[in-house]
C-alpha cells in the first residue's frame, strides 16, 4: 500500500465537519477487520483508510495546526502501513482494571517474541514482526503494532480456502487459537493485492 501523504489529512476545522460521519464509516471498517483470539486478546488488520483515522484523531485530540508536527504523525503512522507482501494488525490486550494494569499485563511479557502467529493449513506460519519500543524485558504495553509477512507460496495457500487459517498465540501464559472467518480472510486477501 502506498505510505500516507500530508494532502489526505484534513485540517482539524475540515474533520469537524465530516467526523462523525468518517467515524462511522471506520467503525464499520474495523468490525469486519477484527478478530478474537481467545478471550483477551483482540487483532483488527490495518489499512490506509483505518490509518488515516488514526492520524486524524491524534491530530483532533492534539489540536495538532503545526505542518512538521502533523507530518511527524503521519510518518510514525507510515510504518504501519502494509508494505509489498504484507499485512499489518493492531493488537490489544485486554485490561479489566486500570489500577492494575501491571499486574494484569505482566502474564503477557514475551508476547511479542514470536509467539502470535498467523498459520495456513497448519504449515510452517506466516513471519510475524512487533513493532519495537512497546514491551521490555520484564514489561508489555497493552496496545502493540505487528505486520505478517507472506512469501509468494504462503499468499497462494491463504487464497485457497480449503487451506484452514488461523491466528494463533502460544505463549506459555496464553495458548489461544482462532479461525479466521471467510469474509476476514476475503478482506486480507483484497489486501495482499494493493500495492
Amino acid at each position: 500500500m502506498k505510505p500516507i501523504v500530508f494532502s489526505e489529512i484534513l485540517s482539524n476545522e475540515e474533520y469537524e465537519k465530516v467526523r462523525n460521519d468518517f467515524r462511522k464509516q471506520i467503525f464499520g471498517l474495523k468490525r469486519g477487520r477484527r478478530i478474537l483470539v481467545g478471550e483477551k486478546i483482540t487483532l483488527v488488520f490495518e489499512n490506509r483508510e483505518t490509518l488515516i483515522y488514526q492520524i486524524q484523531e491524534m491530530v483532533r485530540a492534539e489540536r495538532m495546526v503545526d505542518k512538521d508536527q502533523i507530518q511527524s504523525e503521519i510518518d510514525a503512522w507510515n510504518k504501519v502501513v502494509p508494505k509489498e507482501n504484507e499485512l499489518t494488525a493492531s493488537l490489544s490486550i485486554q485490561v479489566l482494571d486500570n489500577s492494575k494494569i501491571e499486574e494484569e499485563l505482566k502474564p503477557f511479557v514475551g508476547l511479542d517474541q514470536g509467539v502470535v502467529q498467523l498459520e495456513i493449513d497448519s504449515n510452517v506460519p506466516v513471519t510475524t514482526k512487533f513493532h519495537k519500543g512497546l514491551s521490555g524485558e520484564d514489561w508489555i504495553c497493552k496496545e502493540h503494532h505487528l505486520s505478517f509477512t507472506f512469501d509468494p507460496d504462503r499468499i497462494e495457500a491463504l487464497q485457497d480456502f480449503e487451506n484452514q487459517a488461523v491466528l494463533a498465540i502460544v505463549h506459555p501464559n496464553y495458548w489461544r487459537k482462532a479461525k479466521i472467518p471467510n469474509e476476514l480472510r476475503q478482506i486480507l486477501i483484497e489486501d495482499l493485492k494493493q500495492d
